[in-house]
């Protein structure tokens, strides 16, 4: 998923540079970023867990990150389209917008 973002999907250029590792585009310390719902988050291993952390702020420059669009995304596909996502069945119906970044930046979130 990293691999497609660019630069200005970051608050600085040292969160671009971690994300996406040195060569790779690989993410060396599991951070990640969703651009679907806009989440900043430290993914813990399997290992130890298996948990996502969302972040708010960004751990090398201290730049509040921007909200997360989760609850808007879930409530905009329930409220327009009629889908349920726990509803496995409707989750095929989720229009192409909806799973990428496109949906938010056309509302203007």
């Amino acid at each position: 998923m990293t691999k497609y973002l660019e630069c200005g999907n970051f608050c600085c250029e040292e969160m671009y540079k971690i994300l996406l590792g040195e060569n790779d585009g690989e993410c060396e310390l599991h951070f990640g970023y969703d651009p679907k719902i806009r989440e900043y988050y430290i993914d813990v291993k399997a290992e130890y867990g298996g948990a996502v952390q969302l972040i708010k702020y960004c751990p090398w420059c201290g730049e509040k990150l921007p909200k997360s669009l989760r609850e808007e995304h879930f409530d905009i596909l329930e409220r327009e389209f009629g889908i349920d996502y726990g509803d496995l069945k409707t989750r095929s119906k989720i229009p192409n917008e909806f799973k990428s970044d496109e949906w938010w930046k056309k509302r203007n979130y």
